[in-house]
């Protein structure tokens, strides 16, 4: 349910261009920043993203309504992050930084890497549409989880296309790509979330966020 509310919004509030049955993009425009934050739409492409990363491409929205494939407007893309955006290595001092501020950082951390011999396919499916939602709901996590990058390098009167794609996958591993259209003078009307708790109950799961 989590996560099928996350692409809904990511289509239908943020100009996704494309219907991706991998994964979904939503945008955060501030006055010097634009942050994406994706979700794949499953596990198993889930896991091939912290396998190989992702990386971010921009063109000028211009170029991306010209004739032609995806693949051919984007041949001349600009690379937004030089190097895979991949979970933190389960050692990383970050996550315990994150987890001693922020409690929920350790579900996430434990979704991650936890390993449960006994976890059903069902629990595993509900522990990943809860980690996409808590990602969408705060850029800490969602960054730590290799699932959103800031770009700063823009200009305010051209409008992007953004592409969210795997970082030098095997050719084998068909999928679709996440594409958006970005105008940095539309300042994002939806608040970010600062804080957020999360208490699991008997078969119920409460949230409860600030936002600024």
């Amino acid at each position: 349910i989590f996560l099928f509310s996350f692409i809904c919004a990511a289509q239908f509030l943020f100009a996704q261009l494309n219907t991706s049955p991998d994964m979904a993009v939503i945008a955060f425009v501030k006055n010097d920043s634009i942050q994406l934050r994706w979700a794949p739409a499953n596990i198993s492409f889930w896991k091939a993203g912290n396998t190989y990363g992702f990386k971010v491409e921009r063109i000028l929205f211009d170029q991306y309504m010209e004739p032609g494939a995806d693949s051919l407007k984007f041949k001349t893309a600009g690379l937004i992050n030089q190097q895979p955006l991949m979970p933190w290595p389960q050692q990383d001092e970050r996550w315990k930084n994150l987890i001693s501020k922020n409690k929920i950082a350790a579900f996430a951390y434990g979704t991650l890497y936890a390993k449960d011999p006994k976890a059903t396919p069902q629990k595993k499916e509900m522990a990943f549409a809860m980690l996409m939602k808590l990602c969408d709901l705060n850029s800490e996590l969602s960054a730590a989880h290799g699932l959103s990058i800031t770009d700063k390098s823009f200009t305010k009167n051209e409008v992007y296309v953004y592409r969210i794609s795997l970082y030098n996958p095997p050719k084998n591993l068909k999928y679709t790509p996440a594409v958006i259209a970005v105008n940095p003078k539309e300042i994002s009307a939806l608040p970010e979330i600062t804080s957020l708790q999360v208490t699991f109950g008997d078969r119920r799961v409460e949230l409860k966020f600030t936002t600024k």
